[in-house]
C-alpha cells in the first residue's frame, strides 16, 4: 500500500477540484470550435492564456476577488495543461 501525504493529498485534490469546476462553470458553445464568431472584437477585464493549474487558479481567484469578465484560452481540446501529466 502506498503511502499518502497531505501535500499529495491537497495537490489531487486541487487539480480534481480545478478541472470540475472548470467543467461546470464553462459554458457549451465554449467548447464547440465549429460555432467561432465571425467578428472577434471583445474587451475584457482578464484574458488567461492557459487553462492548467495555474491558469484556472488565477481565473478562480479573479472572479473571487470581483473581476466580472474573465476569459480563459486555452490551445487544447482539454483543460489541465501540465497539471493534467
Amino acid at each position: 500500500m502506498t503511502k499518502l501525504s497531505r501535500r499529495g493529498f491537497l495537490g489531487s485534490l486541487a487539480g480534481s477540484s480545478a478541472g470540475l469546476l472548470t467543467a461546470v462553470t464553462l459554458p457549451k458553445a465554449a467548447f464547440a470550435a465549429d460555432e467561432a464568431p465571425q467578428k472577434w472584437d471583445q474587451t475584457v477585464d482578464l484574458l488567461v492564456v492557459g487553462a492548467g493549474g495555474a491558469g484556472l487558479a488565477s481565473a478562480v481567484s479573479a472572479a473571487q476577488h470581483g473581476v466580472k469578465n474573465i476569459v480563459v484560452l486555452e490551445k487544447m481540446p482539454f483543460f489541465g495543461g501540465n497539471t493534467s501529466i
